[in-house]
């Protein structure tokens, strides 16, 4: 739970996220407003209907990245031992970087709709695979890569195409970096949701991974 915690409080050290950069207390040191930070935040989903519509991109990574630390690590190391655990580590990262490369590419070409599509198709095999197999099927190598895999697309999505959607489509507007925030709250509140919603088996987890 301390995670997704802290996930959310990274949106916090900014005193107003409408002004980039951080404000200055009167003894020239930064200051921070968690009330503020957090009105600004939400005061920009009012102003800009769009942060709702974009909003399930962070929601999917923090609702993934907390169910991988917390519960699919866990079981790889209760099954298979550390060793395994840090292959499949290995999986989500080279996936991620070789992802990234792909998804750039795509949105050159395409724009935002080709990471989007991914984004949210990942998740969705993601959510069936967890609902659709026992925990004993799960720690089957096969299974493993998969889904270590598609995690790795989950994390390059959230990394590089999220970031770069929500530089692009708010460049210029008042709630620019309040926006650039939300990214942070978002996904530090799903992943909270779910480090207190994971049951011990594994169809309520592929159920929350869908949401």
């Amino acid at each position: 739970g301390l995670v997704g915690v802290g996930a959310c409080a990274t949106a916090f050290f900014v005193h107003d996220p409408l002004e980039l950069g951080l404000a200055r207390g009167a003894r020239g040191k930064p200051s921070s407003d968690v009330g503020k930070s957090l009105r600004a935040v939400a005061l920009a989903h009012v102003a800009d209907p769009r942060l709702w519509l974009l909003a399930p991109l962070p929601l999917g990574f923090g609702f993934s990245s907390a169910l991988f630390t917390d519960w699919v690590d866990g079981l790889v190391d209760e099954k298979r031992g550390a060793a395994a655990v840090a292959v499949c580590s290995t999986v989500t990262t080279v996936t991620a970087g070789l992802a990234a490369i792909v998804l750039a590419g795509a949105a050159r070409k395409g724009g935002p709709r080709a990471p989007v599509a991914v984004a949210f198709s990942s998740y969705a095999v993601l959510g069936v695979c967890l609902c659709a197999h026992s925990t004993a099927d799960l720690v089957a190598w096969r299974q493993l890569v998969l889904l270590f895999a598609l995690q790795g697309v989950n994390r390059a999505v959230f990394e590089n195409s999220t970031k770069h959607i929500y530089v692009e489509f708010f460049r210029g507007t008042p709630c620019a970096a309040a926006a650039l925030a939300s990214i942070y709250v978002h996904s530090g509140f799903a992943s909270t949701i779910t480090y207190f919603t994971l049951f011990a088996e594994n169809k309520g987890l592929g159920g929350a991974t869908l949401i």
